[in-house]
């Protein structure tokens, strides 16, 4: 028997969320880690996002690296920043209320906390929310909002949070067409007020 209203039947966009930005109910997550063989510029974690028709949304996550152009502080507070992205995707997976434990370094908590969201996401559903970036730093490519980008989607009477924000880009920017310069005159071109 067919189930013709099941998603290998639907037809349309291959883009996640048909190329819409906003909030998007029901996804399921999964970590993908760098391979040996990949380029050194690529991510070290992939956040994989496969919205209900089957389209992915991936999103890279480094390790932080010190800038020997930063302060010790500037580097740390760096760190932090991105610590704190993966463990907001950790909350959504695990719970607010989880116990994480004691890490030394960046390094060892995005490792830990990657870990743990691969081995509890499963089949669980989550609401993200999709940007073309932010009205300072535009993206032609849809990607997740930089803070404040996923929740599960049960949220048992907690209102989302996954609200379009001041600077959020919602759509995505078209390139300007070429300008059409007036073109300089043959010398077969005859110029009418010019006399022989």
């Amino acid at each position: 028997m067919l189930d013709l209203n099941s998603k290998e039947f639907k037809t349309g966009s291959a883009i996640f969320n048909n190329g819409a930005a906003g909030k998007v109910d029901n996804n399921t997550i999964e970590v993908a880690r760098k391979k040996a063989e990949e380029p050194d510029t690529y991510p070290d974690f992939k956040l994989i996002v496969t919205d209900e028709a089957g389209n992915n949304l991936n999103q890279g996550f480094y390790y932080p690296k010190d800038s020997t152009q930063k302060s010790e502080a500037d580097n740390k507070k760096r760190a932090t920043i991105e610590v704190s992205r993966v463990l907001h995707v950790a909350h959504a997976v695990v719970g607010t209320d989880y116990e994480f434990p004691a890490v030394k370094t960046a390094k060892e908590a995005i490792d830990m906390l990657f870990k743990l969201i691969s081995k509890n996401a499963g089949d669980k559903k989550f609401n993200v929310f999709a940007t073309y970036g932010t009205k300072g730093y535009p993206s032609k490519f849809l990607g997740l909002r930089y803070f404040t980008f996923i929740e599960p989607s049960d949220l048992q009477g907690v209102p989302s949070r996954l609200k379009v924000g001041m600077g959020d880009q919602m759509e995505r920017l078209q390139e300007d067409a070429p300008s059409k310069a007036p073109s300089a005159k043959s010398s077969t071109d005859k110029d009418e007020d010019w006399e022989f």
